[in-house]
């Protein structure tokens, strides 16, 4: 059992984390592309891995133990700190450091007052930017009061396709703040402040998906609004880095070789694509697909990596899009097993803390993978192989995308997505 102090601690510190990662729902929950967003963040702050699983019971209400000193470490990494001591010391710094500067003042009082009198006067006469400056110093951000309707809208400039320039439509008049942002979606690369005397605010997106872009006050999302951006059938694009923003994309006639999905590998230089870097390559198909749910839905394919060079633990992806969330499943050689996560619903599995073996494979061979869901029950099949079986609870909708993920080139020959 922890102590109380070290329970603040650890309190403040998920406190900050979420607010500088603008983490959560509407309701300030965590949901569990948070925590994904939150693993990757602490792996490339700190070199640790943790897994969604971990964090998600660091962050349950009522969890009252003292994480690894390890995963502390790695959790404060995130805020700029070297290690949990130094943030302790700095959180403990701060409160320590309050009753003095009170006292200070109160025995000093009669001297202090004449001369920040006389110090602001010297700034109003004289210098006024200087003013500008120490009000936006001194001043303390309010708490959100909404006190009204809430206006939050989006419209596509073209219907499918990307870019796809959107116009959000807003109207905070009737919300008091200090400041005004909207985030594209869960990525906090993608925020940006808005003027809340404006009403209007132009973004782009670059790649398909069913973004829930977020109005935000302060620290406080205030509002969702969802963002449909459809692909013209398959669109091949090229990353080095999944979270950016801006993708390398791929010509239609480049990607399909002989009725595959596949990029030709004698047009990759051509195309500017560094093979001296590890890339990621990925096909979507984001549309109506009609009705068909996640809770009752065949997918089948055949996939597998198609290599340039020797990449470390290649990997390839399956990730379907809904109307509510994504649900993912990934192979990779049996050695790197350790990487993979599996995703169905609300289930998460992570191989850190999970038996995920028999989706180790040879990927540079074909592998038939099917995908089964019926009545919210999954089965997972590789090579005619039942590998796992997961249920979940919640309803997530229909399935708007589906998302092809291959770390190196890869290919995709017959896939079919069908409801049951």
């Amino acid at each position: 059992m922890s102590t109380v102090a070290e329970k603040d601690h650890l309190q403040i510190c998920k406190a900050k984390i979420a607010e500088q990662l603008q983490l959560g729902s509407e309701t300030g929950k965590l949901r569990s592309r948070d925590f994904e967003y939150l693993a990757t963040s602490i792996e490339e702050n700190s070199g640790i891995k943790i897994s969604t699983s971990t964090l998600k019971r660091i962050w349950k209400k009522g969890y009252d133990k003292t994480p690894h000193p390890a995963t502390l470490n790695a959790l404060v990494s995130v805020l700029g700190y070297e290690d949990w001591p130094a943030f302790k010391q700095e959180v403990s710094d701060d409160d320590n450091d309050a009753l003095p500067v009170i006292q200070e003042a109160k025995n000093y009082m009669p001297i202090v007052i004449p001369l920040i009198l006389c110090s602001l006067l010297f700034l109003v006469v004289f210098d006024r930017n200087t003013q500008s400056a120490l009000a936006k110093l001194i001043t303390i951000e309010r708490p959100v009061n909404i006190e009204g309707e809430i206006l939050f809208t989006a419209d596509k400039m073209v219907s499918t396709g990307v870019p796809n320039t959107v116009i959000f439509n807003y109207d905070v008049s009737d919300v008091e703040a200090d400041s005004f942002f909207i985030q594209q979606s869960w990525n906090p690369r993608n925020k940006v402040r808005i003027d809340p005397t404006k009403n209007h605010f132009s973004t782009i997106y670059y790649t398909p998906g069913f973004h829930y872009a977020r109005l935000i006050a302060n620290t406080s999302i205030i509002k969702f609004q969802p963002v449909h951006i459809k692909s013209e059938d398959w669109l091949g694009i090229v990353k080095y880095d999944l979270r950016d923003n801006i993708p390398t994309y791929l010509p239609t006639d480049s990607i399909s070789r002989n009725g595959k999905l596949q990029l030709n590998p004698e047009l990759v230089s051509d195309l500017g694509i560094d093979t001296d870097r590890d890339f990621y390559v990925r096909y979507y198909q984001v549309r109506d697909f009609g009705s068909v749910p996640l809770s009752d839905f065949q997918l089948k394919t055949t996939m597998r990596i198609d290599s340039l060079r020797n990449t470390v633990c290649p990997l390839m992806e399956i990730m379907i899009v809904t109307e509510k969330d994504i649900s993912y499943v990934q192979f990779t050689p049996k050695g790197c097993v350790a990487n993979l996560d599996l995703r169905l619903g609300e289930q998460f599995r992570s191989a850190r803390d999970a038996d995920l073996s028999a989706f180790g494979t040879n990927v540079y061979d074909w592998q038939e993978i099917e995908l089964r869901v019926e009545q919210q029950r999954g089965k997972i099949r590789l090579n005619k192989q039942e590998i796992g079986q997961i249920d979940f609870a919640e309803d997530y909708g229909q399935i708007v995308g589906v998302i092809l993920t291959f770390k190196g080139l890869g290919a995709v020959d017959d896939f079919q997505l069908e409801a049951l």
